[in-house]
């Protein structure tokens, strides 16, 4: 497990992109294999009872849970054991089997302590609006905000993969001009950047534009599309549009040219709304190399639905603090 400290440099250096190289997302360290590296985001919308997810089961730090906790404390039947890689012994939620499973086989991570505080607070500092407190702090739209563009303390109109994507595309990393970061969730701020341009798509959706077929008459109307879309109007706004529109054409060409080349997938994704994207995901990942592409960002969206909080929660405003944001798996 990560340190908080360790948690927070690396995501500290992560919006000016280095802090990537160590996972091996940006050139820098030798890797073996293909040169070519993805970064899938799984952001988890709703509210998760972080405290009831991972749960220490040493003596002492388990009196004090249950201490804490009081009737909200989970034991037996509710708790999942598993050993950490230096021996220590944790629990998660026993809805979270499979997820156990994948950390006690070193195949999952888990990071603790993160969330939106940008340094320990207490309840009486934040009654008192004292120390550094992030914005709008138990406003849960403003923190699932905050953990898209990693600022805490103020607004911002690009998020840290975007920013992320706009590095990748300046320092021409990948070897064409397609978008570095691709949205399942529809258009999030995670993936705005100051210079480059974010793909959204829906799982088994086209972006290509609806109407146009092979016919010379339909050619025919989407060359004077074009056209029209790259002829001077003089106008800023109309022009942004424009190009806007007119590089969303070629990056839906592109992409579907890209997925004719496929084969048939044999994993077996979960008939789901997250097993959907996660297909979807896997399929242009599967075409990286017909789209010129070395670095890859992806994010795609689900709601938390176990462990599950109770309204008698509130009792511990603070203890839930990163709960109640949102955040990444």
């Amino acid at each position: 497990m990560l340190s908080r400290r360790r948690f927070i440099s690396i995501g500290t250096a992560a919006i000016g992109s280095m802090a990537l190289r160590p996972f091996g997302l940006l050139p820098g360290l030798a890797q073996s294999g293909p040169d070519y590296r993805a970064l899938v985001c799984v952001f988890l919308f709703g509210g998760n009872d972080s405290n009831n997810t991972v749960i220490p089961m040493d003596d002492e730090s388990y009196k004090a849970y249950q201490s804490i906790r009081g009737s909200l404390a989970l034991s037996g039947t509710d708790l999942t054991p598993v050993t950490s890689a230096s021996g220590a012994p944790f629990a998660f939620h026993a809805k979270l089997a499979e997820v156990a499973s994948l950390f006690s086989s070193r195949a999952l991570a888990v990071v603790a302590n993160t969330g939106a505080l940008v340094q320990p607070l207490t309840a009486a500092q934040y009654q008192n609006q004292q120390g550094a407190i992030p914005l709008n702090l138990f406003s849960h739209s403003d923190q699932q905000l905050a953990w898209q563009t990693s600022i805490a303390q103020g607004r911002s109109s690009t998020g840290w993969s975007g920013r992320l994507a706009d590095y990748i595309t300046s320092q021409n990393i990948n070897a064409s001009d397609f978008p570095a970061f691709f949205s399942m969730a529809g258009n999030a701020l995670q993936g705005a950047g100051a210079q480059t341009q974010p793909v959204a798509l829906a799982p088994g959706q086209s972006l290509q534009l609806a109407g146009f077929n092979s016919t010379a008459a339909s050619q025919a109307r989407l060359n004077a599309l074009t056209s029209l879309l790259t002829t001077e109007s003089g106008l800023s706004l109309v022009q942004a549009a424009n190009h806007t529109l007119s590089h969303s054409i070629d990056d839906a060409a592109a992409l579907a040219s890209a997925l004719s080349k496929s084969t048939l997938l044999q994993t077996q994704f979960p008939s789901t709304s997250i097993g959907a994207q996660l297909k979807q995901v896997a399929q242009i990942i599967q075409v990286q190399s017909y789209l010129g592409m070395r670095r890859h960002l992806f994010l795609f969206a689900g709601r938390v639905r176990y462990p599950r909080r109770r309204a008698s929660d509130a009792q511990h405003p603070l203890s839930a603090v990163e709960s109640r944001t949102g955040g990444f798996l």
